[in-house]
């Protein structure tokens, strides 16, 4: 090889070395655009997906209408075991219950021996509010099983939905159920 030669290897080599980390660069700048905008895409997909969704007062007027006009109203028991909440969760979770457009449901609590007491006072305040509101002050204890089969105990409904102390129930949750119960009298 002659030393034009080598000296033009060598020196393709260096430029080959120096562009490495520059071409790692690019493809982690063009990953990094391609999941902002995937993620920005799926975020504004979601964000229609809801704005759909919502209900108008056209809307709720219209369900209302609907389950005035059911044939078949059952009694929906929503069971829910209550352990070391956070406060705010706990309100969101009996206020998505309390909010329902299909009225005949009933809250069936059973708090396992939560240590804070901010959640026995949210409790009473919730039953004295509420008729449909059952608390079931636990003495020890039971975990997770053993405290939804306590608010399974409460149960008088027909049928039963299960609910975590920290999650909500959109506003036609119930409505949608006992909708299909009415379409499909076989269920």
């Amino acid at each position: 090889m002659t030393n034009n030669k080598k000296r033009t290897n060598g020196l393709l080599t260096k430029i080959k070395r120096s562009l490495i980390p520059c071409i790692k660069g690019i493809k982690n700048i063009q990953r990094k655009i391609y999941e902002t905008t995937y993620i920005r895409y799926l975020d504004h997909k979601y964000q229609r997906q809801i704005k759909k969704e919502m209900l108008t007062n056209k809307h709720i007027q219209a369900i209302e209408k609907e389950i005035d006009a059911f044939t078949y109203s059952p009694k929906i028991s929503v069971v829910m075991p209550v352990y070391n909440v956070e406060e705010q969760w706990l309100i969101n979770a009996i206020t998505s219950v309390s909010n329902q457009l299909y009225k005949n449901w009933e809250l069936c609590i059973a708090d396992d021996a939560s240590q804070n007491t901010g959640i026995q006072d949210i409790l009473t305040k919730y039953q004295n509010r509420d008729d449909r509101i059952k608390v079931l002050f636990l003495e020890r204890n039971l975990g997770i099983s053993g405290s939804s089969n306590s608010a399974l105990s409460l149960a008088t409904g027909d049928y039963v939905a299960f609910l975590d102390h920290d999650d909500e129930l959109s506003k036609n949750c119930l409505y949608e159920v006992v909708k299909f119960l009415n379409k499909h009298p076989e269920a």
